[in-house]
């Protein structure tokens, strides 16, 4: 991810370590070390933070000028892949990958605020959830077939799917005009 210009994050996942990369002379500035398997990274926009999720049951907030790890908020059973968005209420939504589940927290105070709970289609094997904020400030959750868009200010899930029991929907994207992909 984006942290300046010319400064990059990379999650190395199993090795629980964020790299931050100089982009110009393509050279590691610093190795910050986690206590999980670091699989999600996420720029906030108004602050000098960095939240990183992964194969824990905490998310951590880096400060992005220090490089230091400023708060760690514990959530149940936390295990983030491609699910940390930033909502336009100044919290962050974090799927609970192989629980059913996304914890919103609170920025400014770094607590967890809500826990929703969302079903899956398929009940057994790895459940890889997504998350992605679309352009009118609700955001879609996607796990093991099943498809929940949640409303960013009331977490109300505002519409339900279930796809056919092959399709787990792991990544997604959305369009300008407010569709979104789901792949699986």
């Amino acid at each position: 991810i984006p942290l300046t210009k010319d400064i990059i994050a990379s999650a190395s996942s199993w090795d629980r370590t964020i790299k931050i990369w100089n982009v110009n002379t393509y050279k590691e500035i610093q190795t910050l070390r986690e206590d999980f398997a670091v699989c999600s990274l996420l720029k906030l926009k108004n602050k000098n933070e960095m939240v990183a999720g992964g194969l824990g049951q905490s998310v951590s907030f880096w400060n992005t000028i220090t490089f230091k790890k400023e708060h760690t908020v514990e959530c149940c059973e936390c295990r983030s892949y491609n699910g940390l968005i930033e909502l336009p209420n100044g919290c962050v939504a974090v799927s609970g990958g192989w629980s059913s589940t996304i914890d919103v927290i609170d920025t400014k105070t770094y607590q967890r605020i809500k826990q929703i709970q969302c079903e899956g289609y398929i009940v057994s094997g790895i459940g890889c959830s997504s998350l992605h904020l679309l352009s009118n400030g609700t955001f879609i959750y996607s796990r093991n077939g099943c498809f929940c868009q949640i409303s960013s200010t009331t977490y109300e899930v505002l519409y339900k799917d279930k796809k056919e029991k092959e399709f787990r929907g792991t990544a997604m994207t959305s369009t300008s005009d407010g569709k979104y992909i789901i792949a699986d």
